[in-house]
């Protein structure tokens, strides 16, 4: 039921692969699963201090409930990047 009804997936590989009557029976958004995981990285990968993230991740709060227009919040960023350069953090965000 579970496989059925949501979107998990089963970490054990013999659940995982056990069909039912015959069938292999995957969620529905299996293959979009597949496809995305590759690109998933660790936060330190992205070379961007903790702090910084939750800070972005408040701004982009903000930005999506309209709190925010798009020209504060690239300035905001824009400061943040400014900020980190000066500190001697790594300037990734300024580059991309």
């Amino acid at each position: 039921m579970i496989r059925d009804k949501t979107v998990s997936i089963s970490a054990r590989k013999d659940s995982a692969s056990r069909s039912i009557d015959g069938v292999l029976r995957l969620p529905s958004r299996y293959a979009m699963f597949r496809e995305w995981q590759p690109s998933f990285v660790y936060h330190s990968d992205l070379g961007i201090p903790m702090k910084d993230l939750r800070k972005i991740t408040k701004w982009l709060k903000e930005y999506g409930s309209n709190m925010i227009d798009a020209s504060e919040l690239s300035g905001k960023l824009q400061e943040l990047g400014a900020g980190n350069r000066k500190s001697g953090q790594p300037s990734s965000m300024s580059e991309r």
